[in-house]
């Protein structure tokens, strides 16, 4: 059911900094091989591990929200290894982690009380923040609570 908890994505260098944040589902789906977008996952990894996205990053949210989702989905010692995979990651560079700022809090919550009725949970709407504040216009997910969604007059992407 589930894959071994490794991350790797190439070290490779990007001449011009371009981002691609990678939302809880699509890390999950990515490691959960009975998980339906599994594959897809796997497609779009490699194509990020090509470069074709930009550099992955991630948030401190969307990482509480993984390790949650698989302490309760694939037992504690899963969890903790995927977390600590995660983390090895970020710090060889190979992926970037954003640690949520006032400024986007108080910005994700304005989204929240805006696109509750999507179904967006609010660390979607902290990621929504992000994007703004990044000027990132590709998130990697399967979460339909962010097609359609324009932030600062462009429209967020969703690369699916």
């Amino acid at each position: 059911m589930w894959v071994r908890a490794s991350l790797v994505i190439s070290t490779k260098s990007y001449t011009v900094l371009r981002l691609i944040l990678l939302d809880t589902s699509f890390i999950f789906s990515f490691l959960n091989n009975s998980d339906y977008n599994h594959k897809k996952a796997l497609e779009i990894m490699r194509k990020i591990d090509d470069g074709e996205y930009g550099k992955p990053l991630i948030t401190d949210y969307i990482f509480d929200e993984l390790v949650t989702l698989v302490l309760i989905r694939g037992g504690p010692k899963y969890a903790v290894s995927v977390g600590n995979a995660l983390l090895e990651q970020v710090h060889k560079g190979c992926i970037n982690m954003h640690h949520v700022t006032s400024k986007d809090f108080e910005r994700a919550w304005s989204y929240f009380q805006v696109f509750h009725s999507r179904k967006l949970s609010f660390t979607d709407c902290v990621s929504l923040a992000v994007l703004e504040e990044l000027g990132i216009g590709n998130i990697a997910s399967f979460d339909t609570g962010f097609d359609g969604v324009v932030i600062d007059k462009n429209p967020v992407k969703r690369v699916n």
